[in-house]
């Protein structure tokens, strides 16, 4: 008997038997193109909800949301091991209580998304990744690459976490333009320093967030 993946809406989108990372990666691979950021405003948007998904069906390790736009979709409580999301928009995304250990975000945008008690220890968020608005409440951030991530005022951290210099603070006072030609100049700064771009994954640039001595931590709320 065939099973159907719904959008956040209620639509149908595919019917598909077997394996739900299958048949989603499938239909993804023929209804998107495009493989950089530069096309990413072409591809079709595919807002996925599997909220209501069978146990089995919310196995999605090795997940394949590369340059995908799924804003708004629902992944609570999925198993999202080792999945690719660089250079996804993932902007209002749930990844609630999901399993993201080693996941890449590299470039992703991350507005707003719900991180809430997500296992995203040895994630690589960094290379521009955007957590502004982000939730990450009770999440485990456990040697997560955060090098050159960008957030602001309204990102919430887990409680106690200290912010690494590494991360790029957006500031309330500052135009788009303004905090482009700012993270243009850190980054520019960090590959001179160290001959690596900001948001490479190695030891020599990535601190440990819990070791940093000079960071400011998070006021607690």
């Amino acid at each position: 008997m065939k099973k159907q993946c719904r959008s956040t809406t209620g639509e149908v989108l595919f019917e598909y038997e077997g394996l739900l990372l299958d048949a989603v990666n499938q239909f993804l691979y023929n209804t998107c193109w495009g493989e950089f950021s530069e096309e990413r405003d072409q591809l079709p948007h595919f807002s996925l909800d599997l909220s209501q998904a069978t146990k089995e069906d919310k196995h999605l390790e090795g997940f394949d949301g590369i340059c995908q736009d799924l804003r708004g979709s629902n992944f609570s409580g999925t198993d999202l091991y080792w999945s690719a999301f660089r250079e996804a928009n993932l902007e209002n995304i749930n990844f609630s209580h999901c399993d993201l250990r080693g996941a890449s975000f590299n470039n992703a945008i991350l507005i707003n998304a719900n991180f809430e008690n997500a296992n995203m220890s040895f994630a690589n968020i960094g290379g521009g990744a955007d957590l502004a608005g982000a939730n990450l409440t009770g999440a485990n951030l456990q040697n997560v690459n955060l090098n050159g991530t960008q957030y602001d005022s309204k990102t919430i951290f887990p409680e106690g976490f200290i912010v690494p210099e590494c991360m790029i603070l957006r500031r309330d006072d500052e135009s788009d333009q303004e905090f482009s030609k700012r993270a243009k100049e850190i980054k520019t700064k960090h590959y001179e320093e160290h001959g690596h771009p900001l948001g490479c994954p190695c030891l020599q640039c990535v601190p440990s967030p819990q070791n940093v001595e000079s960071n400011t931590k998070i006021n607690e709320k």
